[in-house]
């Protein structure tokens, strides 16, 4: 029980010394500074029981005893100082009061005891110039600070520690030779701890320095590796991205070129379909046909059938163009040579009629249906005996240019096909031909085309085609198809085609 009593009191001295000696500690400063107020606590600590023997010896002198009051005080400010985060203020006064008790105690044992005074000098120099050297690492104003104090109370200590025991101890005499030799022991002991004070501040400066430079380098090289490590795995990702990406292109590609290669069949497909120039030239040897797609296949195509003495002409503009339109006019050519071939018609209006009806038949438009789907005709049958031509048109005209007047013969509004008509009525128009006429066939890929005149965006438009029919009426026919190849493109420029183009012209013989 004993035991553990004593235990108890070394317990609680020793959370008593960790509390004092913790005061003033903060977070927010460095951690060397941190140090120094544990330090200056500890040795403030130590400063209050070390002058206590003195205290009670000397007890009976009021001056004396008055300066350990003074001197504990100060002790006290410096804890509470210390406490409050005013920690070089408090080491400034714990110095203050170390240099003020060593000299008062050395008036003492100087008086008492003369053989001790070099002895006793030593310590003193010892026992305030190490908290001065300590408390000066890191920190410049303190190597002054302690320079100077010390410099100040070596040269003035003697004289005036001689003045005050002439002042207490009147009865002690001291010789000048002895005071000599105590200064010149403590000059050297002076130059020792400010030699001292420097080491130490340049060596731990320098180790310090190092060793942030090489923390500093440290995390410079981890982020450097970081990021090149996260550049590398970048890298790689973009890689196989641009892998993915390249395959994906090659896909594309194959796809695109699979696509190209079979709608360049189904364009020959198409070409197929079409008249020939030599059935053409046979049947009309005065004539020229302009037929250029906007994309690989058309949505236009032109038909001629002849029989029975009958010509049958049409131009064919259906809806859309490329793949969609090539489509349409697939279906368009075989139905117009069925109901050709079946002879239940006799004049383009009839023809343009049944066509209506098998075309919205094979496309299902009829009751309530939405398809729009259909195609504007321009058709003529030519009756070559008697010299006589029957037009009939679905949204296209007639262009007759004779004896240099041109006139437009209109078709009818409705376009074959397409629901969004419930009664269509194709109307037939007769012309008696005689020798020079010549006739123009055409789908609206011609009048639409933009072109730029005058620095203004414009179509091309019926007047132009008419203007340049008229003007152009001596030329051959033959020679026409260049000259009207060569106006369309310089008339177009850079702008695109906007859809098929066709044309067919001819003159009666």
């Amino acid at each position: 029980m004993k035991t553990q009593g004593i235990s108890a009191q070394s317990t609680t001295r020793m959370n008593i010394i960790s509390k004092i000696s913790n005061l003033g500690i903060r977070s927010d400063v460095p951690d060397i500074e941190n140090r120094r107020t544990v330090v200056c606590n500890q040795l403030a600590l130590a400063a209050v029981f070390i002058p206590m023997p003195f205290f009670l010896i000397n007890i009976s002198e009021l001056q004396l005893v008055g300066l350990f009051i003074l001197h504990w005080l100060a002790i006290a400010a410096v804890f509470i100082l210390n406490k409050y985060g005013y920690t070089r203020t408090a080491r400034s006064l714990f110095v203050f009061s170390i240099c003020n008790i060593f000299y008062w105690m050395g008036i003492f044992v100087e008086a008492k005891w003369p053989e001790l005074k070099v002895g006793f000098i030593a310590t003193q120099m010892g026992f305030y110039s190490f908290p001065l050297v300590l408390f000066s690492i890191r920190d410049d104003k303190w190597i002054v600070y302690s320079f100077l104090l010390l410099g100040i109370v070596q040269v003035s200590l003697f004289n005036t520690l001689d003045q005050s025991i002439e002042i207490i101890f009147s009865d002690v005499s001291h010789e000048s030779a002895s005071i000599q030799n105590v200064m010149q022991i403590a000059s050297a002991i002076l130059v020792l701890s400010i030699s001292f004070g420097f080491y130490q501040r340049i060596t731990r400066q320098s180790e310090e320095r190092v060793l942030d430079l090489l923390e500093e380098t440290q995390q410079q090289n981890d982020e450097l590796q970081a990021a090149e490590e996260e550049i590398r795995q970048s890298a790689h990702e973009l890689q196989a991205t641009l892998n993915q990406v390249e395959d994906q292109k090659q896909t594309l590609l194959q796809q695109k070129e699979d696509i190209v290669e079979s709608i360049q069949y189904a364009r020959r497909i198409q070409t197929a379909i079409l008249p020939p120039d030599h059935m053409l030239s046979s049947v009309l040897p005065d004539s020229f046909v302009f037929y250029r797609p906007k994309d690989i296949v058309s949505g236009d195509f032109y038909w001629l059938h002849h029989a029975n003495g009958k010509i049958w002409l049409a131009v064919v503009d259906c809806t859309g163009h490329g793949v969609p339109g090539a489509f349409m006019s697939v279906m368009a050519y075989s139905l117009l040579n069925q109901i050709v071939s079946e002879e239940t018609v006799s004049t383009p209006a009839q023809l343009l009629t049944e066509l209506d009806i098998r075309v919205q038949r094979t496309l299902r438009q009829q009751g309530n249906s939405e398809s729009q789907d259909g195609m504007d005709i321009a058709s003529c049958m030519i009756d070559i005996k008697g010299n006589e031509m029957s037009f009939a048109g679905a949204g296209r005209s007639l262009y007759m240019l004779r004896n240099g007047n041109l006139e437009c013969v209109s078709g009818s509004k409705f376009p074959v096909g397409g629901a969004q008509h419930n009664e269509k009525l194709f109307v037939a128009h007769n012309i008696q031909m005689t020798a020079g006429d010549r006739f123009y066939l055409f789908s609206d890929g011609i009048t639409d085309q933009f072109g730029i005149q005058d620095g203004r965006r414009r179509k091309f438009s019926p007047k132009r085609l008419r203007d340049w029919i008229t003007n152009n009426q001596k030329t051959d026919l033959a020679d026409q198809r260049h000259m009207f190849s060569h106006y369309f493109d310089a008339w177009k420029g850079s702008e695109e085609q906007l859809d098929d183009v066709s044309m067919l012209a001819f003159q009666w013989k």
